[in-house]
C-alpha cells in the first residue's frame, strides 16, 4: 500500500459519508413511497 497523505485521506472519508448519507436519504423516500 502506497502512504496517502493526511488530508486527501480526509477528503476521501467525507465524500464516503456524504454519498452514505445521500444513499441512506434515498432509501427512505423509496420506503416512504412503498
Amino acid at each position: 500500500m502506497r502512504s496517502v497523505p493526511q488530508h486527501c485521506n480526509l477528503n476521501g472519508l467525507k465524500y464516503k459519508l456524504l454519498n452514505n448519507i445521500i444513499i441512506t436519504i434515498i432509501i427512505i423516500n423509496l420506503s416512504k413511497f412503498n
